[in-house]
């Protein structure tokens, strides 16, 4: 999340920073988890200050789970729909705030 330029960051920190677990192959720890765990710095970076997202890695079943995980982040603060939340999505999208780079 990045307001200005420095994607891969949270609010200029990095995950590590946030006192948050670092990926592994034994604990599974993934992106979505992290932004369940800081949803509520989610909501604040993204919505309140006008925050982008940006989404880079596998194209699987990753993309699909961050976008799930933010929308929900964002829906639940904001006391959004189901519907709502992805309206909110897509406008994010449109406006080139939440962009993603996957690949095979």
């Amino acid at each position: 999340l990045a307001k200005g330029s420095g994607a891969a960051v949270l609010e200029g920190r990095p995950a590590g920073a946030l006192g948050l677990p670092q990926y592994s192959t034994l604990n599974k720890y993934y992106v979505q988890d992290a932004i369940e765990a800081c949803r509520e710095d989610v909501h604040e970076i993204v919505h309140l200050r006008g925050g982008a997202v940006y989404v880079a890695g596998s194209a699987g079943q990753m993309p699909k789970d961050v976008r799930a995980a933010i929308a929900a982040a964002i829906g639940g603060r904001q006391g959004l729909s189901e519907a709502e939340a992805e309206a909110y999505m897509r406008n994010l999208e449109s406006s080139r705030r939440y962009q993603v780079e996957a690949w095979a």
